[in-house]
């Protein structure tokens, strides 16, 4: 995680200070590096359906692994231990302190269009986190996140599929006698 950090403080510094010639080898070298970290860390950067199923292949992963751990009498590694682990607050913390500073530093290099998919999707994912962490927490509620989550893909899809098939303002404008819709 060390490396992490500094390379999101090196990325940042450079984008501040003007300094990052991809021209030269090491500044192209470097920005490789990171965007090949910022793959590995995009599941929370993708649509909740699967953010939703790679977040439960993930904490699954570290779950055997922190069981194996505690069957060898070894301290069980952070976010590991499937009894104590609130994956939703492991997941919070892993947009606002990994993720989305990487990703809002790359919208200086790919401008807002070429990232803002990637930064909705971290928001309505940790929205939904912190929606499912409320329920729990204030609610009550029992319902596993992966049920909760996968509830929340359906309604984002059914959302954004209701809002496509509305006409648009131009649309339903041009079928009106006489108006004329003109492109900003």
């Amino acid at each position: 995680m060390a490396v992490h950090f500094k390379n999101v403080d090196r990325l940042s510094a450079a984008l501040s200070a003007g300094d990052l010639d991809l021209s030269k080898r090491d500044d192209k070298g470097f920005i490789l590096e990171v965007l090949i970290h910022s793959a590995d860390i995009a599941n929370p950067a993708k649509p909740t359906a699967v953010c939703s199923k790679w977040t439960e292949l993930v904490m699954e992963e570290f779950f055997l692994q922190g069981d194996k751990e505690a069957s060898l009498g070894m301290p069980v590694s952070p976010f590991y231990d499937r009894e104590k682990t609130n994956v939703a607050q492991c997941q919070m913390g892993f947009i606002n302190v990994l993720v989305k500073p990487l990703y809002v530093e790359f919208t200086s290099i790919l401008g807002d269009k070429g990232i803002s998919e990637c930064l909705r999707c971290l928001e309505s994912n940790f929205d939904g986190w912190t929606e499912y962490q409320r329920r729990c927490t204030e609610d009550g509620a029992t319902e596993p996140w992966t049920e909760f989550m996968a509830t929340r893909a359906k309604e984002l899809a059914d959302e954004r599929a209701r809002l496509n098939r509305r006409p648009s303002l131009a649309a339903s404008l041009s079928g009106r006698a006489g108006a004329q819709v003109h492109p900003q």
